[in-house]
């Protein structure tokens, strides 16, 4: 092949084949179109065969560009912006949906932060809010007892899914069961995360449920102070 050093190409530049033994290359351009490089809509670009680790460049035909390789990080150091940006790594592994200002792990969010799989922080969790100005027409629950009554502490063994995206990382558990919350109190259940669709829907259409258990809680402080009452009153009877 040619040394092409310091070669100036006024129009169309095509190789058949591709470049070896370069230890440093820089492509310039000083016209107003883009430079261009690739065959065809396609650019793909890959480190050589002998490296310690393997590295690809590759952008397709609708501008997707994918970053592959089994070895390195992919750092940004200047801030990417062009539109909207959906930027995937490991076929979801990691998706970032800029439009929406979205995040998902191992999923396609449908909320800020979406993750399929086990979570862990070392610090606290803070979320929601609780003051008592941003609340009206307060008014408390009532018949707890009952309610938790109607409620069953159970053990049991997960059926796995994977066609609908529900794979659990344990066998077993312990809990409540979402749909006994939902009859005594409804705004401690929605849909479970594995089925939550982009537009807030269901993704299997079946509405899989899962229970915030820490909405759960304002029902048993109100079930203890009845079972107190009940307690206070045998209590001062004797």
């Amino acid at each position: 092949m040619a040394d092409l050093q310091s070669t100036v190409v006024t129009g169309t530049f095509e190789a058949t084949q591709g470049f070896t033994n370069i230890t440093e290359a820089s492509f310039t351009t000083k016209v107003t179109a883009p430079l261009m490089v690739g065959v065809g809509n396609v650019v793909q670009m890959e480190n050589k065969s002998d490296a310690g680790s393997r590295g690809t460049i590759d952008i397709d035909a609708s501008g997707n560009i994918n970053l592959g390789g089994d070895g390195g990080v992919i750092n940004v150091n200047k801030a990417m912006v062009y539109g909207a940006l959906d930027f995937t790594v490991d076929t979801d592994t990691l998706y970032v949906d800029a439009a929406n200002d979205r995040v998902g792990v191992n999923i396609s969010p449908a909320e800020s932060m979406h993750v399929s799989g086990n979570s862990v922080a070392t610090g606290d969790i803070v979320s929601n809010y609780s003051d008592v100005r941003l609340k009206k027409n307060i008014v408390g629950i009532d018949s707890a007892l009952n309610k938790v009554n109607g409620l069953r502490g159970v053990t049991y063994d997960f059926n796995n899914k994977p066609e609908i995206g529900f794979e659990p990382t344990r066998k077993s558990d312990h809990g409540l069961i979402a749909h006994e919350v939902q009859e005594v109190l409804p705004h401690a259940v929605t849909l479970a995360p594995f089925d939550l669709a982009t537009n807030g829907g269901s993704k299997s259409g079946d509405s899989y449920l899962t229970i915030r258990y820490e909405r759960v809680i304002p029902l048993l402080v109100e079930a203890i102070k009845e079972l107190s009452a009940k307690l206070e009153k045998l209590e001062n009877k004797n």
